[in-house]
């Protein structure tokens, strides 16, 4: 009976898989291979022998650790790492890398938690200072915020036109203040965000004459958005792509996305969203 019982307790007990085995020769990165890339799954950490590595702006140079982000948690990589010169680097699994943190003294693992943090923290300020400098029209930090403001704009101070069913009309000056105000959005940005739009087939445009000089050229009085759902869908999509990490696979793209990426690409290439004539409606509002 005491045999029975030994046997069904061995069979209870789970055995933890084996751990993948210590490498014992680096692998040579050449100049401009890349360690790992932003959006592919975790899978080592890198001991640095020789060579220098960038990742996320930061220089990393030999004897260091790259990748030490996955030791925490992280499934995919968030960045990119390339090698600056030939570099070579024991890959070590990402199980075993763990296995060895949490097998570790409670002081050794506070104090390498403590120095990750600390790292972390310099790597954030880095990207937000690198963000702030960013002269690019479109930046893709930009995307999800000023498509999402465009989006609730509209919804918050949109009217139903009267002319057009399913069009939603807002006055562009005082719709344009209310986005910077509330929102911060640049003015700019803003204005070539909704040519953007208006180029896609989301609106038109409504020009004034100028109230203060009669012979001054028109102004932008009302836009007129249709199928916002559009924009909402779009910026919900590049959030997911853009704060996961995960590289867009462009063959998977619907039309839509791909249009509104296609046209954020040639806006950051021009500098600015060129309309041509048949995109605005000059008529005078009453």
């Amino acid at each position: 009976m005491l045999k029975s019982f030994a046997d069904e307790v061995e069979k209870s007990v789970v055995t933890p898989p084996a751990l993948p085995r210590m490498p014992t020769e680096p692998r040579l990165f050449r100049k401009g291979e890349s360690l790992y890339k932003a959006g592919e799954p975790v899978r080592f950490v890198y001991l640095l022998q020789t060579g220098l590595v960038v990742a996320s702006d930061q220089q990393i140079v030999s004897p260091q650790l790259a990748g030490e982000e996955a030791l925490w948690g992280a499934s995919v990589w968030t960045h990119s790492a390339v090698a600056v010169n030939d570099t070579r680097a024991l890959e070590l699994p990402i199980e075993l890398a763990q296995a060895m943190i949490e097998g570790s003294p409670m002081l050794v693992k506070l104090f390498v938690r403590s120095v990750a943090a600390k790292q972390r923290a310099t790597l954030v300020s880095a990207a937000e200072i690198k963000r702030e400098s960013d002269a690019t029209p479109c930046a893709p930090h930009h995307v999800v915020k000023l498509f999402a403001v465009i989006y609730h704009v509209i919804e918050y101070t949109a009217a139903k036109s009267k002319e057009v069913e399913g069009e939603l009309t807002v006055n562009w000056p005082a719709f344009k203040k209310y986005a910077q105000r509330v929102f911060l959005e640049s003015p700019v940005r803003l204005e070539q965000a909704v040519n953007l739009l208006v180029k896609l087939g989301y609106g038109r445009l409504q020009m004034v004459k100028c109230e203060t000089d009669p012979d001054a050229p028109d102004e932008l009085g009302f836009v007129h958005f249709k199928g916002i759902d559009g924009i909402r869908d779009f910026f919900q999509f590049y959030r997911k792509h853009y704060y996961s990490g995960a590289a867009i696979d462009v063959a998977s793209l619907k039309p839509q996305q791909a249009e509104f990426l296609a046209a954020i690409e040639a806006w950051n290439q021009q500098g600015k969203v060129e309309l041509g004539g048949q995109q605005s409606d000059h008529s005078q509002a009453s």
